[in-house]
């Protein structure tokens, strides 16, 4: 990532979905639903949520900063997909 990142201007970040699939244990966040993988060991342990626009604008900000402090010279440009979009109107 270090190395992709190295030569970058700018950085487009697509925001779009906010739903997650997280652990009820120990709050780890996944990038597929229990099962479409690999089979969960207790579904009971997940729980399905819709990211809250603090938490998105928290995560947001946190990787600008961390982008800003490892490479001086990269922006953020933020967007919305099309569909997310529609769903404010």
């Amino acid at each position: 990532m270090r190395a992709m990142l190295s030569g970058c201007t700018v950085f487009v970040f697509t925001l779009g979905l906010t739903e997650i699939w997280q652990s009820l244990r120990d709050g780890t966040v996944y990038p597929l639903a229990p099962g479409v993988a690999a089979s969960p060991s207790n579904p009971e342990d997940f729980g399905f949520r819709n990211l809250r626009y603090e938490e998105v604008l928290g995560d947001l900000a946190q990787f600008a900063a961390r982008l800003k402090q490892s490479i001086r010279r990269a922006h953020t440009l933020d967007r919305f997909s099309r569909a997310s979009y529609r769903d404010l109107q």
